[in-house]
């Protein structure tokens, strides 16, 4: 490939990685209609000084689509969704009864317990088991309970999203039970069907037809599983009939519990019973505590595999304790299926993260899993938020945006909508600095979740959503979310910090007498949370007092990273708008230490306008290749052209230079600080100049030196590992997918896949 070639492609690397590139930045948008403001009872406040953060152009917010995303942030590689793993529909089993003594009932049992046998199968992403789908499609189901018809078979699966349905016989005879087996394809087709002739116990049968399925599904059947699935579940077989009437129960849903707790009061170890009773009880009564000790009961007995997955020790009314059960539960299921079943990962990635103790062992081997098994949704959810957050702070936000968007995408069941994994991708792309498309993922969820739930439940996607808002310069709106999230929130110095940042946008926004009611009415909230000076520091800027950057640096210290960022931003502004360089080097160290502020790019570059430096290419470059979308970066970068043509400033650092500096740091791809580099890498820090290191890998990867650039990406990401600051880490993380994209798009698309981008909106 050519010199020329390559250097196109640059473009075409932070478009794809960063979203859309100049031709989705191309115009602005009117700001969205679920944002309107409100209208002003008085005439406006006159301010004296305006802000320079309130004069800079909005970002657009473009329209994407999950595919497109998934296609911005590639890094996730697994198999295809359609052929990873399988979902089965479990039907009503037909009864025959030899013996004329027995009970239809006994076959609706042995279809839930075999629903929950064969969540053993690796790959099985079934989030439906028997008994919900006997209930929600009761009018098919009663007529497969009687008699198997291909076409209803075909349609319950495709109403379900299945990729199988499992049925079959069971037949009473006087030693015992037999049966039949059937395996259907998404078209109806009987694709296995296995007769058991010979008698046996009720529950070795349903071992014996659990492993078949398992197997047919691609899984190892162990003896020590084996032995598990025919284990005998019940002492009284008036317990396996009461099940049966329960799949069908007329009446209110307490009708059906009553018929679990017969269950449970003649067999108190019917640890299938026990789960599901908890299961559809938490739904209705909402006492996660109660469902996890009801849950530790049912395991202590015996271990359901949907129940192992779903314990949860911090839940638990005594979380010490639990936890080391959940370690012996873990390990005895391990036994039976091995050490890389994913939804047992799942379960060790939950509990390892929620303690930020994940080992990289753990870390990679549940990363494979996802891969074969990407229908896996909750697996991938979790792997995220160890990606994203994790033992010493990943803080990999490219790889974790991956995995959340093939949560999103795929075929999983899921019973809430996506909304989890829909915010936490909003959160990773804000830690990016792509704020519009963080806007443009999380806007219509957030709007769905207010206008159906109310404030308190859209709360964490109303206080995600008006930060980026607030960054993107879209003030009017950023206020309106923040206002939603302080009435979400409870906490009363959560609220506070909403009130706040509602006070600073309408600031931005030009509302000055809206930020002196806020100050008026919430004045002793704001003043016990101790951010009643960020609101006053802006009131006295905006009529012409002064303002000490000092001061309210050292107001802010010791408070929330959120609360000290904004004292930066307020001193920053009040510093520029008295014509002084007084806290030019602040502003310089936290462009640098919090990289995905667009409000640090734009307070750094405006002091660098009115002095400019030596090294001032190095952070216009980066501008120029990772914000093309930004159309203030786009106007800062030409302005900077124009400036350095006039007075002759030098070219960025070299990349030369810059892997000097970090050549004391190495290139593994994780590394864990251990305090010997940290002086060092505090040193290099404070050296290399804002962008330096983007600049110096455009450079290297314009002329196609592919190893030269991921290798100062891993030193420079290693740097920012021993220097212990999150935002250096996901924009170090980050520089290292930009490189390694680099290196595949130069290998060339596949042939007749044409890159996806996500466009502008003419409707936001």
């Amino acid at each position: 490939m050519s010199v020329e070639a390559i250097r196109l492609l640059l473009a075409a690397t932070a478009a794809g990685l960063l979203g859309s590139a100049a031709a989705a930045a191309a115009k602005t948008e009117a700001p969205a209609t679920q944002f309107e403001a409100r209208p002003e009872q008085e005439p406006p406040k006159e301010a004296k000084v305006v802000l320079p953060l309130a004069r800079v152009e909005p970002i657009p917010i473009p329209a994407c689509s999950v595919a497109e995303l998934k296609e911005m942030f590639p890094a996730f590689k697994h198999e295809p969704f359609e052929t990873a793993g399988f979902n089965h529909l479990t039907l009503p089993f037909l009864y025959l009864d030899r013996t004329r003594r027995g009970n239809e009932a006994e076959a609706l049992a042995f279809s839930f317990l075999l629903s929950n046998s064969i969540d053993w199968a690796p790959g099985c992403y079934c989030a439906r088991h028997a008994y919900f789908t006997f209930k929600q499609s009761e009018t098919y189901m009663r007529k497969l309970a009687l008699s198997y018809n291909p076409a209803k078979i075909k349609f319950a699966i495709k109403d379900w999203e299945a990729t199988h349905a499992i049925g079959g016989t069971l037949i009473k005879s006087a030693g015992g039970y037999a049966g039949h087996l059937k395996i259907y394809d998404r078209s109806g087709a009987v694709t296995l069907q296995k007769a058991y002739r010979n008698p046996r116990d009720y529950f070795y049968l349903l071992g014996d037809m659990g492993a078949d399925a398992i197997t047919y599904f691609g899984g190892e059947v162990s003896p020590a599983l084996l032995e598990h699935l025919r284990r005998k579940r019940c002492e009284h077989h008036q317990s396996i009939i009461d099940l049966g009437m329960a799949a069908f129960a007329r009446g209110r849903p307490e009708d059906e519990f009553r018929a679990y707790r017969n269950v449970l009061q003649r067999d108190p170890d019917f640890a299938d019973v026990r789960y599901w009773y908890a299961n559809q009880k938490q739904w209705r009564d909402a006492d996660r505590r109660h469902y996890m000790a009801q849950m530790e009961e049912a395991l202590d007995d015996y271990l359901v595999e949907a129940a192992v997955t779903d314990f949860d020790p911090r839940e638990h009314p005594d979380p010490g304790t639990a936890a080391k059960k959940q370690a012996q539960w873990l390990a005895q299921a391990e036994a039976f299926v091995g050490p890389d079943f994913p939804s047992l990962l799942r379960a060790k990635v939950q509990t390892a993260g929620g303690q930020n103790r994940i080992s990289p062992e753990l870390r990679d081997r549940a990363t494979q899993a996802a891969a074969r098994f990407p229908n896996e949704h909750w697996l991938l959810w979790h792997l995220a938020h160890v990606y994203w957050q994790g033992s010493d702070m990943m803080a990999d936000c490219d790889f974790a945006s991956s995995l959340l968007t093939a949560a999103i995408s795929n075929r999983y069941l899921m019973s809430t909508g996506r909304r989890a994994a829909i915010l936490s991708l909003a959160q990773c792309l804000q830690n990016l600095g792509r704020d519009d498309l963080c806007i443009a993922v999380l806007r219509p969820s957030y709007q769905t979740i207010l206008d159906k739930e109310g404030a308190k439940q859209a709360v964490s996607e109303a206080h995600t959503l008006a930060r980026s808002l607030l960054q993107s310069g879209r003030y009017v709106e950023a206020r309106q979310a923040f206002a939603t999230a302080a009435n979400g929130y409870t906490s009363d110095e959560r609220r506070s910090q909403m009130l706040a940042l509602q006070g600073i946008a309408a600031t931005h926004a030009g509302e000055g007498r809206l930020l002196d009611t806020i100050i008026e009415e919430h004045r002793q909230h704001l003043q016990n949370a101790k951010i009643l000076f960020l609101l006053e520091g802006y009131r006295d800027l905006l009529s012409g007092k002064r303002v000490e950057p000092q001061e309210i640096r050292e107001r802010s210290r010791g408070k929330d990273s959120a609360v000290v960022e904004e004292a930066q931003i307020l001193a920053g502004q009040a510093d520029l708008a008295a014509g002084r360089r007084q806290w030019h080097g602040s502003i310089r160290w936290w462009a640098r230490a919090a990289p995905d502020s667009r409000a640090f790019r734009i307070l750094y570059d405006l002091y660098q306008r009115r002095r400019p430096s030596q090294d001032d290419a190095c952070f216009y470059e980066m501008l120029d290749w990772l914000y093309p979308f930004d159309p203030w970066a786009r106007q800062a970068v030409a302005d900077f052209s124009a400036r350095a043509q006039e007075q002759g400033l030098p070219p960025s650092w070299s990349p030369e230079k810059v892997a000097d500096l970090l050549k004391d740091f190495g290139t593994v791809r994780y590394p864990v600080a251990k305090g010997a580099l940290k002086k060092r890498a505090e040193e290099v820090f404070n050296t290399l100049p804002p962008g330096a290191v983007a600049a110096a890998l455009r450079r290297l990867i314009s002329e196609g030196k592919f190893d030269e650039a991921e290798d100062l990406a891993l030193r420079h990401h290693h740097m920012a590992v021993e220097f212990q600051s999150y935002g250096r880490r996901a924009y170090a993380n980050h520089l290292i997918h930009v490189a390694q994209q680099a290196r595949h798009m130069a290998a060339g698309p596949p042939q007749g896949q044409a890159e996806k981008k996500c466009a502008p909106s003419a409707a936001n």
